[in-house]
C-alpha cells in the first residue's frame, strides 16, 4: 500500500514526509478519488520492472488505456487495443 494512503487514528491525514507534506498527500488522494469516480484504476508499477515484466502486467490487467512517457517505456509491448496517452496528451 502506498504510504500516502495510510491515515492516522480517527481518519485524520496524519503526517507525510514527501515535498509539500500533508497538503501533497491530500492532493494525491483527491486525484486518485477523481480517477476512481471516472472508472479508472491505477496499476502499481516500478522502474525496477523489466520490459517483459511490465508488458505482462499491462496485458494481464486488460487495460483500455495507459498513461506513459515513451522515453521510459523501453521494452514495453503495448497490446494493440490499448490507448497510449503521453504527457503531451495529458497536459492541461
Amino acid at each position: 500500500m502506498p504510504c500516502h494512503r495510510v491515515l492516522a487514528a480517527g481518519d485524520r491525514p496524519g503526517g507525510f514526509s514527501a515535498n509539500g507534506g500533508v497538503e501533497t498527500k491530500l492532493k494525491m488522494l483527491a486525484i486518485e478519488g477523481a480517477a476512481m469516480a471516472a472508472g479508472l484504476v491505477g496499476l502499481p508499477s516500478s522502474a525496477a520492472l523489466t520490459g517483459a515484466e511490465a508488458s505482462f502486467l499491462l496485458a494481464d490487467s486488460e487495460a483500455a488505456a495507459i498513461a506513459l512517457d515513451p522515453a521510459l517505456a523501453e521494452g514495453l509491448v503495448v497490446p494493440p487495443h490499448v490507448l497510449v496517452l503521453t504527457p503531451s496528451d495529458l497536459a492541461g
